[in-house]
């Protein structure tokens, strides 16, 4: 089993509404900061296999805030990887 994937078990026993503050926390955390691409895909996959498990307890009222910090990271990603794509045409030039 993927260790991210029991982490989200194990987070889940505790209580849901536990899990999902700190999933949100961590979503503000890499997008108020200059993460890096991996800790923001990290996070976004963190929080993909929330929203996409088959037994995903997300509370009432948090899915849609959930998919909107889904929409924030993946934009997120993609300005990352343009600003990476520009830099190495740049040095290329």
């Amino acid at each position: 089993m993927d260790p991210q994937a029991s982490e989200v078990s194990r987070i889940r026993v505790r209580g849901s509404r536990a899990y999902m503050e700190q999933l949100q926390d961590k979503v503000l955390t890499v997008a108020s900061t200059k993460s890096s691409m991996a800790e923001v895909s990290s996070v976004y996959d963190e929080l993909q296999a929330c929203l996409g498990s088959e037994d995903s307890n997300v509370p009432e009222g948090e899915f849609f805030p959930l998919l909107m910090n889904a929409a924030l990271l993946t934009s997120i990603l993609k300005d990352r990887a343009s600003n990476f794509v520009t830099a190495e045409h740049e040095e290329q030039s």
